[in-house]
């Protein structure tokens, strides 16, 4: 198969000029893609560093014809976030210092790509502001994408876990942390993301997501799950609650099985307070978790408490990654109805035929899977570097809209 010609975004957004957009792309699906932003603000072949405003209009114009429903913008850069914060580090050029190298992004197309153009975007415009002007303009949900356990790599002294490595996980022994990974047992912690998702409800997105994502160093011997997050509020708690050190747990035992889901408790309690802010303001709130997340026994990194977020409403949506083609009927059960079960599907490749191939696959697995409310793809950057946009409607005609 050979790949379709790469068009400039500005003359792509141009041949839609008074095209109407494609009503419901996805016959009873929300058709949701996300904007990993940084990837496609720093692609040198995909975004117009001279017009940023006109890049994004044309961007959400494109996505609103094509039938999208929803954006999910991430504002979560490995520690940093790419809108005028006055709560969490904004991106600028300290970040990137001695990271001055175009290179290619190879999930995206092996898109050319160059890291400090979004310090350089940043002291221009407000992209997340952008994006939800447009995207609502064109009559799209446009939500705020917070990464929850991700905040490493480009955080500087400033940035709250960088100054306040205590309140990272902490091994068994208590000799090293999780860099970027924050215990949601102290109340300093919680405080700080609340105080970063009442700022981002400030922006009227329409939601806020929080994802599972972390680009930290997990060991790879034990499960970090089972090794970490021994801090001093959850080792408090533990003992009031079972009488013991959790420190002092036999491998793979109850009590061990016990620890990782008191981590969860404390997360879980971070997610009523966020529904809560979220709720007050009308808006709503998503989680996302994997398949080996939702059960403490199974949990690799973090232990996702999925079934009690449904049941206890902590949540309106929660998306489970790569679930396009599973029955997730259990969820919708627990959430009796009232939480959106939605799934991730990944479109990274290194080629158009690897991208393409995961696109249409997931855009079938999401029109035949009766149990899911709709399917959020990842990324938008390569429908738009590869220039995919045209298999949503062929993949809905092969289906027969069923």
């Amino acid at each position: 198969m050979t790949a379709p010609v790469r068009w400039p975004l500005v003359a792509l957004a141009t041949m839609l000029v008074c095209s109407a957009a494609l009503a419901g792309a996805l016959p009873g699906k929300e058709l949701t893609l996300n904007l990993d932003f940084f990837d496609i603000c720093i692609g040198t072949d995909a975004w117009d560093m001279s017009d940023h405003r006109g890049e994004m209009d044309r961007l959400m114009r494109l996505a609103a014809h094509y039938g999208v429903d929803r954006v999910l913008f991430r504002v979560s850069i490995c520690g940093v976030v790419c809108y005028p914060s006055k709560v969490m580090y904004t991106a600028d050029e300290r970040c990137f210092a001695g990271r001055t190298e175009e290179m290619l992004d190879t999930p995206l197309g092996n898109l050319p790509s160059y890291l400090p153009n979004m310090a350089k975007l940043m002291q221009e415009t407000d992209p997340l502001a952008d994006c939800v002007e447009f995207g609502h303009k064109y009559g799209m949900e446009v939500w705020a994408w917070v990464t929850s356990y991700d905040s490493l790599y480009y955080a500087l002294e400033g940035e709250f876990f960088h100054d306040n490595p205590q309140y990272t996980w902490v091994s068994r022994d208590g000799k090293d942390h999780i860099p970027g990974v924050p215990c949601y047992g102290y109340p300093q912690v919680r405080e700080n993301r609340l105080a970063e998702i009442a700022e981002l409800l400030e922006y009227d997105v329409d939601g806020v997501y929080l994802s599972m994502r972390s680009h930290s160093p997990w060991p790879t011997d034990r499960p970090g799950a089972r090794e970490y997050g021994y801090n001093e509020p959850v080792i408090a708690e533990y003992r009031r609650r079972y009488g013991s050190d959790p420190r002092e747990a036999a491998r793979d035992s109850l009590e061990e099985l016990r620890f990782v889901k008191l981590k969860g408790d404390f997360f879980k309690q971070f997610l009523h307070e966020a529904h809560g802010l979220c709720t007050a303001s009308g808006k709503k709130l998503a989680m996302n978790a994997s398949f080996d997340s939702v059960d403490p026994l199974t949990a690799v990194r973090m232990y996702i408490p999925a079934d009690d977020l449904c049941r206890e409403g902590a949540v309106d949506e929660l998306c489970i990654l790569e679930g396009t083609s599973s029955d997730l009927t259990r969820w919708r059960v627990l959430g009796k109805e009232k939480v959106k079960v939605t799934a991730w599907h990944t479109i990274h490749g290194a080629t158009y035929e690897q991208s393409n191939a995961r696109w249409r696959a997931g855009l079938l697995a999401a029109l035949r899977n009766p149990t899911i409310d709709g399917v959020c793809f990842h990324e938008f950057a390569n429908v738009v570097y590869l220039n995919m946009w045209d298999d949503i409607a062929g993949v809905v005609g092969e289906h027969g809209g069923n």
